[in-house]
């Protein structure tokens, strides 16, 4: 099995993190951070899963750390989430919450959606 892709994060704002085996064509998840006022938004492209998990979610957290309040989350480009993935933005909130900030999905797909409606978290980021 290939290594994971990743870029990690540089410079002002945290550019673009990617994460995904290339086994069956890219199953990438990549973050594009953007400093907005006192939030950070972060859009999110790909897959959230396993691969992405880890990655992601660190460096999703240290986003966080450095915001002043917190993240507005665009995921209306996320093709697949499971539940490795619904971890990861429920740690980041609880992370939010420990931290005196919020943690808002702006936008999502429609299979992110789905999953949070599935499981009662789609309250959780208003």
């Amino acid at each position: 099995m290939p290594e994971d892709a990743y870029r990690a994060p540089a410079g002002e704002g945290r550019p673009a993190v990617s994460a995904g085996p290339a086994a069956g064509g890219p199953r990438l998840a990549t973050a594009d951070v953007r400093a907005e006022g006192e939030r950070v938004r972060v859009a999110v492209t790909g897959e959230l899963d396993l691969s992405a998990d880890g990655r992601i979610g660190d460096d999703l957290c240290a986003t966080l750390r450095d915001s002043a309040q917190g993240i507005d989350l665009d995921l209306g480009a996320v093709r697949f989430v499971d539940c490795s993935g619904l971890n990861a933005l429920l740690g980041l909130r609880r992370q939010a919450l420990e931290q005196g900030k919020t943690v808002v999905i702006r936008s999502s797909s429609p299979v992110v959606d789905r999953l949070l409606q599935l499981t009662g978290a789609d309250g959780l980021f208003d």
